[in-house]
């Protein structure tokens, strides 16, 4: 047996310097045969000069002409270790920046002769230590850890993503022989992830060792890309889901296409519609957490604190953080469309799978909530994801308030038996109590921050007859009628279904639920908007899924097309106008007054941040806000406006006395927005600069101070 070490290293003369004596020394001492590849992919720096420096039969180098990635680099090594190995070697690759120690790699290599194919160093068992990792790099990590533990289960495996690992070598040699040139073939960093998941296929014995990681090692900078690696691991989530490799059928072809056309849908002109004061909500508070790093920090304002989490980490995406924010919520409505996609596949058949995601495409509520940043599209993510794993129930739970009304439904008919489906919701539950207790300081507080706080008010004297006329204004807009009776149709049709099976059928637990969800939000809500009730979503594209697939059985492929361009095309209508006017488009009512006619929404802002940038190019400005609403969000995410010093004023906010003595004798150009109460005293030595129209009665004001 020989082990075969794999090194890919882009510019780390300095670190190879130290890394190569003592990796060869622990090799030795190991008593074991043992040889090194270093793959140089195209480095500037002394790289390959280091290698040659090491005057031994033991060391390969390999080099690219020029940088080819990671990936690259990775197959190389791989290849070429594979092509020196016999069937009993053992192939470990580790990282060439310092931060492996060698020392682990005896441990790993008795792992594998006890048997294990694969033995990963692990950041996430106990024993492991992490020294020098920023928060944000070890928080995405965390993620990406839970997110292909709960997508991808393989047993004995927590962390997918470190690249420190030993392979039998008989294992790689099935995977490339089954894979050809495809076996490496995802972009970026998350190529080690696309390697594990590859090797899966083959149901490998897979082990953990407990990592020391020595960040604090590496002589240089990080090489790795936080946003493109964000986008690359989510590119490859999508492609392992749904199986696509090259060469692939045309429903792979198809769901390629159904994709982008969802993404497309739910990032152009994202920065369209006006800020709502609730996402400049959002935003500060995630700023919060970046700044803070404290978790638990933000139950303090919101008992559903995951939404902020995610969306502190959208915030390292390279755009703006309006822009960033309504990606989370997209990526999240791409999540909910392909679960339901999943379990429409499952439970009715695979055109309904793509009858549902369809759905999900095109349903302008959908559309809406999906290019906000709102609690509503995660929280559907969460609530859908929990009929396939319960524990994810206090996920949703955890999102909105809106989510414990899945409990019902992951009880009666989620993913496996009853008993153990009633012990994960148990458990997930707990989990919920247990991350409130703690931030709140202890179970005692929990009634009083739940129900006092944060609940919105619910009572049974709500005005069921004005909740249920407003639902059907809305729903017609949002749902489309269409949209409506196929659901209703699919709903008589599973209730025919049950009856003829004699048992409580999948879908019409569903339908009750849905129906259920329904009357239970318009009979209670005392303030009632159309969001609310979001949730039902789930259901109706479900149902509306069934029924159109009931047509199709009838009717043949034809006929399911033809009855597919009937339901859709109002809704693709309603949402061609959101996505591209959305100042225009039908929503309803309450939601245009919230998102562009009160004091809510952000119309204007361009108009402001225009303004500013042109007086800014002169000088410097402050400007200050009366709270952190939306100009105040879209004012501070402006990449013009970077040296404008954009702050919130105590001054501002009713009842306005006077401008502070400080601010008229600092000798800065200072500028402030009035929005909420526009009237000012007729005594401040102010005058106006620009006066943006909302609606006939209400506008925005930027004025400036008269020093």
């Amino acid at each position: 047996m020989i082990i075969r070490v794999v090194l890919p290293a882009y510019n780390e003369a300095e670190s190879l310097k130290s890394l190569l004596p003592t990796l060869i020394k622990s090799l030795a001492e190991g008593g074991k045969k043992f040889h090194i590849y270093v793959v140089d992919d195209g480095s500037s720096d002394n790289t390959a000069g280091q290698v040659k420096e090491i005057s031994s039969n033991t060391v390969t180098l390999i080099r690219h002409v020029r940088n080819l990635g990671l990936p690259e680099a990775i197959n190389s090594g791989l290849r070429r270790a594979l092509k020196d190995s016999g069937e009993d070697d053992i192939i470990v690759t580790m990282d060439a920046d310092n931060s492996h120690l060698p020392g682990l790699i005896s441990r790993m290599v008795r792992l594998m002769e006890e048997g294990h194919d694969v033995v990963i160093s692990s950041r996430f068992i106990g024993g492991a230590r992490v020294r020098g990792v920023p928060f944000t790099r070890r928080i995405l990590s965390l993620g990406a850890s839970l997110l292909f533990r709960l997508l991808f289960p393989i047993q004995g495996v927590k962390d997918y993503t470190c690249g420190y690992r030993a392979y039998r070598v008989s294992l790689l040699k099935r995977a490339v022989e089954k894979f050809g040139n495809n076996f490496i073939n995802q972009k970026g960093f998350s190529c080690m992830v696309d390697i594990l998941l590859k090797l899966r296929e083959f149901d490998p014995i897979v082990t953990e060792v407990p990592m020391i990681l020595r960040y604090d090692l590496k002589p240089g900078k990080s090489k790795m890309d936080i946003g493109k690696t964000i986008m690359e691991t989510l590119v490859l989530i999508l492609r392992t889901v749904l199986g696509i490799r090259q060469g692939q059928s045309l429903i792979r072809i198809i769901w390629f296409l159904l994709i982008a056309v969802f993404l497309a849908s739910r990032v152009y002109n994202l920065e369209g519609l006006p800020l709502f004061s609730d996402e400049a909500y959002a935003v500060a508070r995630a700023w919060e957490l970046k700044n803070t790093g404290e978790l638990l920090g933000m139950v303090k304002y919101t008992t559903q604190p995951i939404f902020i989490w995610i969306l502190s980490l959208f915030q390292l995406l390279p755009f703006n953080d309006v822009v960033n924010g309504r990606l989370a919520s997209g990526i999240a409505g791409l999540g909910a469309a392909l679960i339901l996609a999943k379990l429409a596949g499952k439970w009715i058949g695979l055109r309904a799978g793509i009858a549902a995601f369809i759905l999900m495409t095109v349903l302008p509520f959908s559309v809406f909530y999906d290019r906000t940043i709102l609690f509503e599209s995660t929280t559907l993510f969460f609530m859908s994801l929990s009929l396939i794993f319960p524990l994810a129930t206090g996920l949703a739970i955890l999102t909105k308030q809106t989510g414990w009304l899945i409990l019902p439904l992951v009880i009666v008919f989620g993913r496996g038996s009853f008993g153990k489906r009633l012990v994960k919701v148990v458990i997930s539950v707990f989990g919920v109590a247990v991350v409130w207790s703690l931030a709140v300081g202890g179970p005692g507080s929990i009634a009083e921050t739940i129900l006092g706080k944060t609940t919105a008010p619910i009572s049974a004297a709500a005005d069921f007859k004005s909740n249920f006329l407003r639902s059907k204004l809305w729903l017609g807009d949002y749902l489309t009628w269409p949209v409506i009776l196929m659901s209703i149709f699919g709903g008589a049709a599973a209730l025919i279904e049950a009856f003829r099976q004699k048992k409580i059928t999948p879908l019409l637990a569903i339908t009750a639920w849905t129906l259920g969800i329904f009357l239970f939000v318009t009979k209670t809500a005392v303030i009632f908007y159309p969001r609310y009730l979001y949730p039902i979503v789930l259901g109706v594209v479900l149902l509306a899924a069934k029924g159109w697939f009931e047509f199709g059985k009838r009717l043949g492929i034809i006929g399911w097309i033809l009855v597919g361009l009937l339901i859709l095309v109002p809704g693709t209508a309603i949402s061609g106008r959101i996505i591209l006017t959305p100042e225009s488009a039908n929503i309803p009512r309450e939601d245009r007054f919230q998102f562009f006619e009160d004091w809510t929404g952000g119309v204007g802002s361009k108009g402001l941040a225009d303004e500013i940038a042109k007086i800014n190019s002169e000088r410097q400005i402050n400007v200050y806000l009366e709270e952190e609403n939306s100009y105040f969000i879209t004012l501070k995410s402006d990449s013009r406006l970077k040296n404008v010093i954009v702050e919130t004023a105590g001054w501002l906010v009713d009842p306005l006395t006077e401008v502070p003595k400080e601010v008229l004798s600092d000798g800065k150009t200072s500028m402030f927005v009035r929005n909420r109460h526009p009237d000012i005293p007729q005594d401040w030595p102010v005058e106006l600069v620009l006066e943006v129209p909302k609606t006939d009665s209400r506008s925005v004001y930027l004025y400036r101070i008269i020093k």
